[in-house]
């Protein structure tokens, strides 16, 4: 399986496009960045959700702008790279929804003004169509060992980023469902990196 993150705008929660097939990616409240290792204290949103500005207090830095989102995500910065943390765990926040803290976006501006972002994840959406309980996990493994969590190292070079695992790293990731977990019918997304993943990968599913 090779996923990648074409298509996708900016940012953490999905809303229909124009058809059934196409989604906007908008920002939302509370949302953090860092900038060249700097996290920023405040976000204003564009009225159209899909662009914000971000607003640093006592950070002082020059071009070029490496960015990361989350900012949580980025655990060290150095030189033009980041060492950042995926979660194994992700939560489930309602049907076609991901969860924020797995939304993994890099950006990178050569001058002053404005830094695009794109998605160093891929979305992979479960529906299930038959059963009566509520899914309280599911957990997504890959079968060759391609990481999927854990400690990775985000290197930019002439604007474009690589994404490698780290010592640290993990095989799987879960979803999990919390409180009345996820109707039969819901739409489960789950971020991993995007990628290929040469012998495809393993779905568990539990309703207990």
């Amino acid at each position: 399986a090779t996923l990648s993150d074409e298509g996708i705008e900016s940012k953490t929660q999905m809303t229909p496009g124009a058809d059934a097939d196409t989604y906007k990616v908008e920002w939302q409240a509370g949302d953090a960045v860092q900038m060249n290792g700097n996290p920023s204290t405040a976000i204003a949103i564009k009225e159209d959700a899909s662009n914000a500005s971000f607003t640093f207090e006592g950070a002082s830095f020059d071009a070029p702008y490496y960015a990361v989102y989350p900012a949580a995500a980025a655990t060290a910065f150095a030189d033009g790279t980041y060492t950042l943390s995926l979660p194994k765990t992700q939560t489930y926040v309602g049907s076609d929804k991901f969860s924020p803290e797995a939304s993994l976006m890099l950006g990178y501006s050569a001058e002053s003004g404005k830094v695009a972002f794109r998605h160093a994840m891929a979305y992979i959406r479960l529906t299930l169509s038959v059963g009566d309980a509520p899914v309280r996990s599911v957990t997504f493994e890959s079968n060759n060992q391609e990481a999927m969590a854990g400690t990775f190292k985000a290197t930019c070079t002439d604007g474009a980023w690589t994404l490698a695992k780290e010592t640290g790293s993990v095989y799987a990731v879960d979803l999990v469902c919390e409180g009345e977990g996820a109707a039969i019918g819901d739409k489960m997304l789950v971020a991993i990196p995007a990628g290929t993943y040469a012998e495809g990968f393993r779905i568990v599913v539990k309703d207990t």
